[in-house]
């Protein structure tokens, strides 16, 4: 190319971007957005290859999961649960056969009846001393009183009239 040519480029490029410029301060760019139809340039949009070029894994590390729960309304999310519904879903059977849960039950309850009949029962001893005590005096019997059957406590286990039961009560 000869020298005159590079010139004319030159000079024809430099004139092209000032004219351009020149183009671009003139134009009114809200008065062309106005006039576009923009849900004909969002219905041209490919969401689903939009949607498949962002990278999920780069957008969850961009997430300061912290902040985000602190935004949450626990007390709202909450008043949204159905508490009765999300307990109808609850199948008690099932949770009660993959846990110890029933075995847990069996055993409080054996517990608690056991306790009962202790007690019961020591109740029951209390209340034949006391009898025994009363009919004792009522009957006016003196000499040894039997501290149990004979076969239990032996021949020799009788305690004198008056003294105090195999219980720690007084007569």
């Amino acid at each position: 190319m000869s020298p005159s040519v590079n010139g004319l480029e030159r000079l024809t490029q430099r004139l092209a971007e000032q004219i351009v410029s020149r183009v671009i301060e003139l134009i009114d760019v809200d008065a062309i957005v106005q006039k576009v139809d923009m849900q004909k340039v969002v219905d041209k949009v490919d969401v689903d290859g939009l949607i498949q070029r962002v990278d999920v894994a780069a957008v969850m590390e961009r997430i300061d999961v912290d902040d985000l729960i602190s935004r949450i309304d626990v007390n709202a999310l909450m008043d949204k649960i159905d508490v009765a519904e999300l307990a109808s879903r609850i199948d008690i059977d099932a949770l009660i056969e993959q846990t110890e849960l029933g075995s847990i039950i069996a055993r409080s309850t054996t517990s608690a009846v056991t306790e009962g009949l202790d007690l019961v029962r020591s109740q029951g001893v209390g209340l034949d001393d006391f009898t025994n005590r009363w009919v004792n005096r009522i009957l006016r019997r003196k000499g040894p009183i039997p501290a149990g059957p004979p076969l239990l406590v032996g021949i020799s286990g009788a305690l004198p009239a008056g003294s105090a039961t195999s219980q720690g009560g007084a007569s």
